[in-house]
């Protein structure tokens, strides 16, 4: 299957073969995370998740099933950045030193114009940063704590 997925810095594709089981030509275009690979490839060879797993496999989006799934990519960097990225928009949030960036993939899909600063998008930026923060809470991510509330007020 196929994916062009987010992470921090670029979109990337994942690409998996696994002849007999994944069909040529698959095409997932939910977006996943790096987070799903280990338990897609735990579910292919038979065997079950740990306890607290982030992650979740993508055999039953690789075989066309329609199952619920999320509809952001979730990324972490380093100690301190995070990253949610929907179709639409790539949001990513650094605590030292503080960077908030704020992309619309659709209209800048190279993302060279940072629109966080941008006051016509402050609720997208407010909207992203809760979804991140909601993410990063149900995750147990520990760094949520050092999250400001609100990313356009310093």
């Amino acid at each position: 299957a196929t994916r062009k997925a987010c992470f921090t810095s670029a979109a990337m594709p994942l690409l998996m073969r696994l002849p007999g089981r994944i069909p040529a030509g698959s095409v997932v275009t939910n977006p996943v995370s790096q987070i799903d690979v280990m338990p897609t490839i735990l579910d292919y060879v038979g065997l079950e998740l740990p306890e607290k797993i982030h992650g979740a496999s993508l055999q039953p989006l690789i075989n066309g099933e329609e199952i619920g799934w999320r509809d952001y990519a979730f990324c972490q960097r380093a100690n301190t950045g995070r990253m949610i990225c929907t179709e639409q928009f790539k949001f990513t949030y650094r605590v030292k030193p503080r960077a908030v960036a704020l992309y619309d993939l659709k209209k800048d899909p190279h993302e060279n114009t940072n629109l966080a600063n941008d006051p016509a998008h402050a609720e997208t930026v407010r909207k992203m940063h809760q979804q991140l923060i909601e993410v990063m809470t149900a995750d147990g991510d520990p760094l949520v704590a050092k999250y400001e509330q609100d990313p356009i007020d310093e």
